[in-house]
């Protein structure tokens, strides 16, 4: 059996297998741990439904229950200090019959409700009230009475929960630092959708993929495309091209994979000259479906080249060449 420490008006029942007894000629005795025993002389109960009364027992039903006593233990043997209690009663007419208490802290004190409280926000209020004396208003602070309060969002905390002057300053100064250490783009509108916009509408500044010492730089699967103001030119006054003036020769242009002599051309459609009084350029725009034919890592080099229409004069020649670095995109696997 279990009961709190401190608990009272505790009643037992015992099996005593004999009916008939008298009452007054048993004794309630109860031991607390290492503590001397304490002996009662039991007194009769008039009724099986009287209220609790120290030392007093009746047997319940002689007939329906044989054997079976209703035993009021007495308050103190239950007070706070000792883990377990031995009860026992005995009899000039019976066996004596023992039972083992503890003293669980485990188990609390019932809270005793009236109608008025016969509800789950009764009860709450009850327990809150009959605890250190919380407060406990079920119309203002149950669960959904709180998120009424704050609102959607906490829409309706319009004075940052009660904070204190100091505190939201602290506050407006923490989240401005934040904002200013952000980047130059509008700062309320920072979301990936926004800045997706910005740089589908944006300006873009094209750099010129060949430097002026003759490396061409290609970004794997990119455009060249003349559409776009990408494409890679050669340019020089007529007198410097190799055999001078270029008007009349179709160019050629390729890449060739240095390791393993593989070439890819482009068509002629994407190798162009243009011809102005003292300068002359070819324009080469190769499209991603050339440049997707570089590979990571392996070395290449390219070949502008001239072809003659006329009858005189060398019939090919090989113009420029220079080193091709081919880089990463930054849309899809790189291969």
């Amino acid at each position: 059996m279990k009961v709190a420490p401190g608990a009272t008006s505790v009643i037992t029942y015992w099996n005593l297998e004999i009916t008939g007894l008298t009452i007054t000629d048993l004794d309630l005795t109860y031991t607390r741990d290492q503590a001397a025993a304490v002996k009662s002389d039991l007194v009769a109960h008039g009724a099986v439904t009287d209220a609790f009364d120290d030392n007093e027992a009746i047997e319940v039903d002689s007939t329906n229950a044989p054997g079976l006593y209703r035993v009021d233990v007495p308050d103190a043997a239950f007070a706070a200090g000792v883990d377990k209690v031995q009860l026992c009663i005995n009899g000039a007419a019976i066996t004596p019959q023992h039972m083992e208490v503890e003293l669980d802290g485990k188990i609390g004190t019932g809270v005793s409700l009236d109608s008025g409280e016969a509800t789950v926000c009764g009860m709450l209020t009850k327990m809150a009230d009959d605890n250190a004396g919380a407060d406990f208003d079920a119309e203002t602070d149950s669960q959904q009475a709180i998120r009424d309060t704050i609102g959607v969002g906490g829409a309706s905390l319009g004075d940052l929960g009660g904070m204190s002057t100091a505190m939201k300053a602290e506050v407006k100064t923490e989240a401005q630092a934040g904002v200013d250490a952000s980047t130059d783009m509008e700062k309320t509108k920072d979301d990936v959708a926004t800045i997706l916009v910005r740089l589908r509408t944006g300006t873009v500044q094209t750099v010129n993929p060949l430097s002026s010492t003759g490396k061409l730089t290609i970004v794997q699967r990119d455009d060249y495309s003349t559409g776009e103001g990408r494409q890679i030119q050669f340019s020089s006054t007529s007198s410097a091209w190799g055999n001078g003036d270029i008007t009349g020769y179709k160019p050629r242009f390729r890449f060739r994979d240095k390791k393993s002599g593989a070439n890819i051309d482009l068509s002629t459609g994407r190798v162009n000259i243009t011809a102005s009084t003292g300068t002359q350029v070819v324009q080469i725009a190769p499209l991603s479906t050339d440049t997707a034919q570089l590979r990571l890592g392996r070395s290449y080099d390219y070949q502008l080249r001239l072809i003659s229409t006329s009858t005189t004069g060398p019939k090919l020649e090989t113009i420029k060449t220079g080193e091709v670095v081919v880089e990463q995109t930054l849309l899809g696997a790189a291969t």
